[in-house]
């Protein structure tokens, strides 16, 4: 499988630590090769727009389609605290049509 970037998630890559930044691409390389990887503890997200989510680590999440060969990296966010910050819904992290995406 590839992994491709939108143009939000590079952005969102960009903004991060060097550290963290790290962890992400090793992530993502595991998804590129076992999406099933205990690591990842990737699972559905939504449904219906068939978007799934992926742990970078404990405070962060990445999220991704699959489209065809190729996984699409949507965003790259903060993971809610459990203090009941309230997890944005997915139309408040990204918007609903991409067509300005681009790939990294």
């Amino acid at each position: 499988m590839k992994v491709r970037l939108a143009r939000r998630t590079t952005r969102d890559l960009e903004s991060l630590s060097p550290a963290l930044r790290s962890r992400v691409k090793k992530q993502l390389d595991l998804l590129r090769v076992d999406l099933r990887h205990p690591s990842l503890r990737a699972k559905k997200y939504d449904q219906r727009r068939d978007i799934w989510q992926g742990r970078v680590n404990r405070d962060y999440r990445f999220y991704f389609t699959n489209e065809g060969d190729t996984y699409r990296i949507l965003s790259i966010i903060p993971h809610p605290s459990p203090s009941g910050i309230r997890d944005p819904a997915p139309s408040e992290r990204w918007p609903h049509d991409t067509c300005g995406d681009r790939y990294a």
